[in-house]
């Protein structure tokens, strides 16, 4: 629906908003460069699921209190 591809492209603006694909970029050399290290692996999977958070909290003060429920709804569905 127009309201949920409102959400994914709130989302996706955080992540621009945010420079997180620089720090993509960032992180993707260090893991070239120390690939053999699984606490940098670790760390790394745990700032992805951080970021994304972090855009999801963005993108839900973008969207107003009224939108929480249907934000997470939007969640769900694609989950599914």
């Amino acid at each position: 629906s127009p309201e949920e591809l409102r959400f994914i492209f709130l989302h996706e603006l955080a992540h621009l908003k945010r420079a997180d694909l620089w720090i993509n970029c960032l992180v993707a050399a260090l893991q070239v460069l120390h690939w053999f290290n699984p606490l940098l692996w670790l760390g790394f999977a745990r700032m992805r699921a951080d970021r994304e958070l972090a855009c999801d909290e963005l993108a839900l003060c973008r969207a107003g209190v009224e939108a929480r429920a249907a934000y997470g709804q939007t969640i769900v569905k694609l989950l599914e």
